[in-house]
């Protein structure tokens, strides 16, 4: 599993604010993933929104600007909040996780100086990839703890 000091963390990261994660289905069931350069692990499409916004509006608003997609219907699975400590200072976060019911769109890696890549992963992929949710955002090892409690789509 990765350390905080493996990261080079950036001002915002330092900040406290909401963590918004998306779950995207292709037709074939499987899921949309992303290469995460800084962190260097496969997860869920993360990103961060300022905790003065609405989490479901900045997560639609990524999703567009990193990997030119754009969500149609969504709705929240599964909220936490987490307390990090990074360079030495106390984040707060609320770790905020939505399934994509009906997007549209081709995804293209719009930012690929933040990811390597985007690809549609089955689950099983994504588990070998991340050592079953070890080496992986908080995002993906919630995504992974909801589908087992059903509460997230298996296929579309």
């Amino acid at each position: 599993m990765y350390t905080n000091d493996q990261i080079k963390f950036n001002d915002e990261d330092k900040k406290d604010h909401n963590s918004v994660g998306a779950i995207v289905q292709d037709k074939y069931g499987r899921y949309l993933v992303q290469d995460h350069i800084k962190h260097n692990f496969i997860t869920l499409p993360i990103g961060k929104s300022s905790l003065d916004k609405d989490p479901k509006t900045e997560l639609i608003r990524e999703l567009y600007e990193e990997c030119g997609i754009k969500a149609i219907s969504l709705h929240e699975i599964v909220r936490e909040t987490r307390v990090d400590i990074r360079d030495d200072q106390t984040v707060t976060m609320d770790i905020i996780l939505f399934e994509v019911t009906e997007w549209e769109g081709t995804v293209i890696n719009k930012e690929p100086d933040k990811h390597r890549s985007y690809s549609f992963m089955t689950l099983a992929e994504i588990k070998e990839k991340t050592n079953n949710g070890q080496n992986t955002s908080w995002m993906t090892r919630m995504f992974l703890e909801e589908l087992e409690k059903e509460k997230v789509l298996h296929t579309k």
